[in-house]
């Protein structure tokens, strides 16, 4: 009887660790995923703010375009623009996405943040509020229409 226990015992012993070690992988490639995931969002975060840098001195030298925006994108991970001019602010909504691998998927996945630059002020003074906002909430510019900062 004890000839039977011991097989059985190194039998189960192999497939507990099989299931550790596939256990393990597992975990592992989760925290690649999510590594990659986290540098991704902070690479998109980065970039948003360099974008939003641009936008002061831009609307400090006039109207803009959906073009214009868009032209000021370039270098960044901005993939959307548009906005809207109120009385005495323009409001700039923008979603800044980045792909990024995602163990154990083949395929990329990518990374979306949306934001809002509200600009306020006059000619050299412009000043900039960004923020994080639901992507539902992106502004799209009326076609040919300008963005300004006016009082």
């Amino acid at each position: 009887m004890s000839r039977l226990r011991l097989p059985a015992l190194a039998a189960a012993l192999a497939v507990v660790a099989v299931l550790a070690h596939l256990g393990l992988q597992s975990h592992d490639r989760q925290s690649t995923a999510d590594r990659n995931r986290e540098q991704a969002e902070s690479a998109v975060r980065a970039s948003a703010q360099v974008y939003a840098a641009k936008l002061p001195a831009a609307f400090g030298t006039g109207p803009k375009s959906e073009a214009d925006l868009t032209a000021l994108a370039d270098g960044t991970t901005v993939r959307f623009v548009g906005g809207e001019s109120r009385p005495g602010e323009v409001v700039v909504t923008f979603k800044s996405t980045l792909a990024y691998a995602a163990p154990p998927s083949p395929f990329p996945t990518s990374a979306s943040v949306c934001f809002r630059d509200v600009l306020t002020g006059s000619g050299g003074a412009v000043r900039s509020e960004l923020s994080t906002i639901p992507c539902a909430e992106l502004i799209t510019v009326r076609p040919g229409g300008q963005l300004s900062l006016s009082p």
